[in-house]
This record gives structure tokens, C-alpha cells and sequence, in this order.
């Protein structure tokens, strides 16, 4: 017998086994199903990869857009003479939550860098 014919015997005994193996673990699949079903409980057993369910339109976003803040933060720098300190933004924005006091924080960075804006101190003001 040469290696190939063994390769194939071992290949027909490994597909063999399988086959045993699956019919015994539906089995038990099918049993414990069973018994889901007899508490109540509704499940089903199905082969094959899990179909995919059509994707829900996404919601308009409640939230301002990013460059918004930006620009409500730079309009209220713009309109104060002697500029404003990081908290008086905030309490301008109403920003109570730490999710928008984070984006003002990061619209006083973004001008800041762009050089729109200076920080003498803690006081933001217009360059």
C-alpha cells in the first residue's frame, strides 16, 4: 500500500468519525433543546452561519457638530474684551456634563493652536 492510499483511508476514517461525532452532539443539542422547550423556553437549532439582519437607518445626531463649539467658543472670546477664564466659557455653554466641557476644552486647544486665540494665565482672549 503506498502513502498516498493510506492518506486516503486515513481521510475516508477522519471524515467517518465526523460524521459520528456531529450526529452525536445534534443529538444532544437536540435533547437539551428539548428540555428548554419543556421549561418554556423557545429555542430552535439551525446550521450555518447566523443570517444577517438588514441595518436600521441611523439617527440624525442630537449633538452639535464639532466646529460648532469651536465657533460658539471663539464668538464668546470674541465678545468679551478682557477674554474669559475656561469655567466662565462652561457656565456660558451651559456645558454641565463632562462630555461637552471635554469638547470645549478641546475647541480652546484646537484655537489655541491655530493661533486664533492666546492664554495669559488662565484667561483666554482673542490674538
Amino acid at each position: 500500500m503506498s502513502v498516498i492510499d493510506e492518506i486516503k483511508e486515513l481521510e475516508a476514517k477522519k471524515q467517518k468519525l465526523l460524521s459520528a461525532a456531529k450526529a452525536e452532539a445534534l443529538k444532544a443539542a437536540q435533547k437539551a433543546i428539548g428540555d428548554l422547550k419543556a421549561l418554556g423556553f423557545e429555542y430552535h437549532l439551525a446550521e450555518g452561519a447566523k443570517p444577517k439582519l438588514p441595518r436600521t437607518p441611523r439617527k440624525p445626531a442630537s449633538k452639535p457638530r464639532r466646529g460648532d463649539t469651536r465657533e460658539k467658543v471663539q464668538q464668546l472670546i470674541t465678545d468679551a474684551d478682557s477674554g474669559l477664564m475656561r469655567k466662565e466659557i462652561i457656565a456660558a455653554l451651559n456645558a454641565t456634563d463632562k462630555p461637552a466641557q471635554q469638547s470645549i476644552s478641546n475647541a480652546l486647544a484646537a484655537l489655541k493652536k491655530a493661533k486664533v486665540i492666546t492664554s495669559e494665565g488662565r484667561v483666554y482672549k482673542l490674538v
